[in-house]
């Protein structure tokens, strides 16, 4: 079981700090791990949306996710590239 929670504990903090990185336009280093996707719920939480918004705005194509087994996922550098957008 610890290790399970250490696994859970390595991936939450990848993905804050994936956020992090996405959030902060100055922070040119990217996440140590490409391979870490963001789900709908971290979205909408770093950003103070509903999951309802997120999913909209995939829906339109202004935020790029990827499907993964009836979900969404969204890469930390499309996250940036839609906050840059908006500005």
């Amino acid at each position: 079981m610890k290790q399970r929670n250490d696994r859970n504990s390595a991936a939450a903090d990848a993905a804050s700090h994936a956020i992090s990185w996405a959030l902060d336009p100055r922070d040119d280093v990217p996440p140590p791990t490409s391979t870490v996707y963001l789900t709908v719920a971290d979205v909408a939480s770093a950003l103070r949306w509903s999951t309802k918004s997120v999913y909209r705005r995939i829906k339109s194509g202004a935020l790029t996710a990827v499907p993964d087994g009836g979900q969404f996922r969204v890469h930390p550098s499309a996250l940036r590239a839609y906050l840059q957008r908006r500005g």
